[in-house]
């Protein structure tokens, strides 16, 4: 075959093999286009969210993964298409270039994301560490919260309550802020049930406190009025009767009560202290008419009960007796009685220097008959506290002051 024969023969075949080649290597690259557009789309979204991506609940995080890693598929295949090209050709060269720089975000936004995620993990099984002590924080501080008849059956422990309820309030917030990243995961959502619970009988509380600021001031002139008509009663009898039978002593300790529990709810107010003069008042009749009767009202007076039997009667009877002489000095002290059949113990948080405190204490009482002279016997109260988050530790106080008349009696009456 001449030369000339081999060129009109190979040189068409060569032409046409180029010609058919560049159609393929265009489709190719306006696929790789395809893909990478919506690379492109995806890329802005996700720098967005990966700049928060700490302050995402643990599913977006999640769904942000999700999404950063279909968005490296896609970018799979455009490089695929790439690699069948050659990137000599400057519009290859360019796509390429772009791809580049989306792999290197998406790359470095799924390692960011990735650490948040771990970091929050660790987080979540630290807090599941703490969380069942400050459920049974949250636990109590509802208990409370939820005996809304203490407002009136039992006003000194709603004044605690009354008192705590700002610090309660805080206790709250902190948890959320501090358990945000569990609250809706297995491990917080007790904690979550709980706070839900807080918040529904924290409002049943305050509407309660605000009926008892309608209901109080009537109670405590109802108490004041009683008590002043007892002392008139004796007052008009000539009877020391009335005055040692407590109800003078009763009337006045609930008004005072009651009295402490409106003015932590208002925080004072005209009619409060107005309450609080008509107390004053009350207080100086009553003593007036007790001092006129002092003689017969002595007389009348007699030992309080001895009712306690338990098996550390004289361990607590050697600790009242050692406060009592620290109190007081050395005292003739004629015999100790426990005018309370068991310790009364109850449990509660209190707030107190700027934090909540679990308190669990039983408490108890010892009546001191201290010889005060020859004819007359005063009886000095023993306050006995029982820590039992602190080895049973027993607290001993004695109050000072003058011993009052209700608390003094005839030697010659003493059993």
């Amino acid at each position: 075959m001449s030369t000339l024969t081999v060129f009109f023969v190979l040189v068409p075949a060569v032409i046409l093999s180029c010609l058919q080649a560049a159609p393929a290597q265009s489709r190719t690259l306006v696929d790789a286009e395809y893909y990478l557009k919506d690379v492109d789309r995806n890329v802005p979204k996700i720098r967005e969210r990966t700049a928060g991506a700490a302050e995402l609940p643990p599913h977006e995080r999640q769904k942000l993964l999700n999404e950063i890693r279909y968005a490296g598929l896609k970018l799979k295949n455009v490089y695929d298409r790439l690699a069948q090209l050659s990137t000599s050709d400057p519009a290859v060269a360019k796509v390429k270039q772009r791809a580049d720089a989306h792999a290197a975000e998406l790359e470095a936004a799924a390692k960011k994301v990735g650490e948040i995620a771990k970091q929050a993990e660790a987080a979540a099984k630290a807090a599941e560490a703490t969380i069942r002590g400050d459920i049974e924080r949250v636990d109590e501080i509802s208990g409370d919260l939820g005996l809304t008849t203490m407002l009136q059956s039992h006003p000194d422990r709603a004044i605690v309550t009354v008192q705590a309820l700002p610090a309660m309030k805080q206790l709250a917030a902190d948890l959320r802020k501090q358990y945000s990243a569990v609250l809706n995961q297995p491990a917080g959502r007790d904690l979550q049930s709980r706070l839900t619970g807080f918040d529904y009988r924290l409002e049943g509380y305050e509407s309660a406190m605000q009926q008892a600021t309608t209901m109080l001031p009537t109670a405590i002139e109802r108490d004041l009025a009683q008590a002043l008509q007892i002392a008139e009663l004796g007052k008009q009898r000539k009877s020391a009767q009335p005055f040692v039978a407590g109800g003078i002593q009763q009337a006045i300790e609930r008004a005072r009560t009651a009295l402490r529990l409106l003015e932590a709810i208002t925080g004072g107010t005209a009619a409060s202290k107005a309450l609080a003069k008509q107390l004053t008042a009350t207080e100086k009749n009553i003593a007036a008419a007790q001092k006129a009767l002092a003689a017969e009202i002595l007389a009348e007076n007699r030992a309080p009960n001895d009712l306690y039997q338990g098996a550390d009667r004289d361990e607590l009877l050697a600790l009242a007796k050692k406060a009592l002489v620290k109190k007081h000095g050395k005292q003739n002290v004629l015999g100790m009685r426990v005018p309370m059949a068991a310790w009364e113990r109850h449990s509660s948080w209190r707030f107190a220097l700027d934090r909540f405190k679990k308190e669990d204490i039983s408490e108890l009482q010892v009546a001191l008959l201290v010889k005060a002279d020859s004819k007359t016997v005063h009886v000095h109260y023993a306050y006995l506290e029982k820590d039992h988050l602190a080895g049973n530790k027993i607290k001993v106080t004695i109050p000072g002051g003058e011993v009052p008349l209700y608390r003094r009696l005839l030697l010659a009456n003493l059993d």
